[in-house]
């Protein structure tokens, strides 16, 4: 098993940081990462984080359609949370949870909250991308 150096989850605090234009926090929490190595080791974190990247590929490709059908788009937004929640994916567990919870009492979701959202899991597939991408390094 390859030992976890800990430089490799020192992910700047914000986009800026990175050369971005803005100030948005990172779409990977770098303790719950390191915490989750700690736990299941390096290649069960690799394993996970390969399967969260499925689970959200599948999920993206669902959520435009599904959004005219808030039972299941409550049953996504769900899946999203509690994947999220797992690898520290904060801004994009909160944003399910909002959706989640206004599906679930049948108010509307603005098209513009799915974009949202869609934006913020296609940034958090990038960096669990990246992260498998540095695996074992």
């Amino acid at each position: 098993m390859t030992k976890l150096r800990s430089s490799r989850f020192a992910w700047p605090v914000c986009r800026q940081q990175l050369g971005g234009a803005d100030n948005s926090v990172l779409p990977l929490e770098s303790n719950v990462l390191r915490r989750l190595a700690t736990d299941i080791g390096e290649e069960g974190l690799q394993q996970a984080l390969a399967l969260f990247h499925e689970e959200l590929s599948q999920v993206a490709d669902e959520l435009t359609p599904v959004a005219l059908d808030s039972a299941r788009l409550a049953k996504q937004a769900h899946v999203i949370k509690s994947s999220s929640a797992t690898f520290g994916a904060t801004l994009l567990r909160e944003l399910a949870a909002d959706i989640e919870s206004r599906a679930q009492s049948g108010e509307p979701v603005p098209v513009a909250d799915l974009q949202r959202l869609q934006a913020v899991l296609v940034d958090t597939m990038a960096a669990v991308t990246a992260e498998l991408d540095a695996g074992g390094r």
